[in-house]
């Protein structure tokens, strides 16, 4: 586990080896001006943070302190799952020298934003955070083997609870919420990695078709890889809160 100091981002990674798309509207556009600076991490380390990094994906943190600013930059193509972990007043400016404010971010919004080139100043007198998961291309990527029909996906079985916020030609996100004490039956999720990003607190309990249980114990902010593959579980929130999670779905990681 990693912990960045929320600022706190904490990392948990279970095997992270080294090495039509959606109508959302996207925080910038691509155009002839893209990538006309460094990659994020390059053009300003303070306030950059890479979180997890395998094959299939690069995430990053975001943090900036209340009225500081952040050097122009290039998120690379094609893009990434933005999600805010504090509300938002950001003046932004384009590489062309457009310039726009805004304001519609709050805890736990997710949107898809394309490859851009910016920088921008929190207007704030707090912390502006934000995850980004990118995911990486891959060249012919594996075809998604078709899933058992020994238990279904939460998406279809369990909608309220497992709610898709958008999907696109590289991610399914989804919005998990699961009430205080509540039980989710046995499922199953889609044979691809995952990467997990904690709302809340996390106090549950994954038991497997033998049986057998696990626990997870993590804090709000922890952000876990999930390798491909993994087995049918039914989970448990054991906190008398409700508990909230956000899984980014990566479309090409097999």
């Amino acid at each position: 586990m990693i912990g960045i100091a929320m600022r706190p981002i904490h990392v948990v990674a279970q095997s992270v080896a080294l090495a039509a798309c959606c109508s959302l509207a996207s925080w910038a556009q691509s155009g002839p001006q893209y990538n006309v600076a460094p990659d994020l991490l390059t053009a300003d380390s303070e306030h950059y943070t890479l979180v997890l990094e395998n094959e299939f994906v690069r995430v990053i943190h975001e943090h900036m302190p209340p009225h500081e600013g952040v050097k122009m930059h290039t998120h690379p193509d094609p893009g990434g799952v933005v999600v805010s972990l504090t509300k938002q007043n950001l003046r932004q400016q384009q590489a062309d020298g457009s310039v726009r404010v805004m304001t519609d971010g709050f805890p736990g919004r997710v949107n898809w934003a394309t490859g851009r080139t910016h920088r921008g100043d929190n207007l704030m007198d707090s912390d502006y955070d934000y995850i980004e998961v990118e995911p990486k291309t891959q060249t012919n990527p594996a075809r998604l083997p078709a899933p058992p029909n020994d238990y279904p996906d939460p998406v279809v079985s369990d909608s309220a609870r497992y709610h898709v916020e958008f999907e696109n030609d590289y991610v399914r996100v989804i919005r998990v919420r699961i009430a205080p004490l509540d039980r989710v039956a046995m499922h199953r999720h889609p044979a691809r990695g995952a990467v997990l990003i904690l709302l809340t607190d996390q106090d549950a309990r994954q038991t497997f078709p033998d049986g057998t249980t696990h626990d997870n114990h993590y804090k709000r902010g922890t952000v876990r890889y999930e390798t491909p593959g993994s087995g049918p579980h039914a989970d448990q929130n054991l906190s008398d809160k409700p508990l909230e999670i956000i899984r980014v779905e990566l479309k090409q990681s097999f």
